[in-house]
């Protein structure tokens, strides 16, 4: 049996992803796998943890609802410094 995580998405539903290089690049799309092998292989070791995170989520539900979140956290961020420009220089 291939190495596997677990994690539970916020609707509650638990996937199972690879822990392991071979696992995460068999999971990923044909026309990732070479993107995959460069970033793997010229990675500082000390990246290596979070990048193959990374690669793991690309095809899962779970990396979808990150970059929603990413995506609603930068709008809200983007409209508090117009709201402080606006303050600083009320025109």
């Amino acid at each position: 049996m291939a190495a596997t995580f677990t994690t539970t998405l916020a609707n509650g539903q638990t996937i199972e992803y690879p822990a392991s290089i071979t696992g995460i690049r068999a999971a990923l799309p044909e026309e990732s796998r070479e993107k995959f092998d460069e970033e793997v292989g010229t990675a500082h070791a000390r990246d290596l943890l979070l990048i193959l995170h990374r690669w793991a989520l690309l095809p899962t539900p779970a990396w979808d609802e990150d970059v929603e979140k990413v995506e609603a956290l930068r709008e809200e961020e983007r409209q508090v410094l117009q709201a402080r420009a606006r303050e600083a220089d009320p025109g």
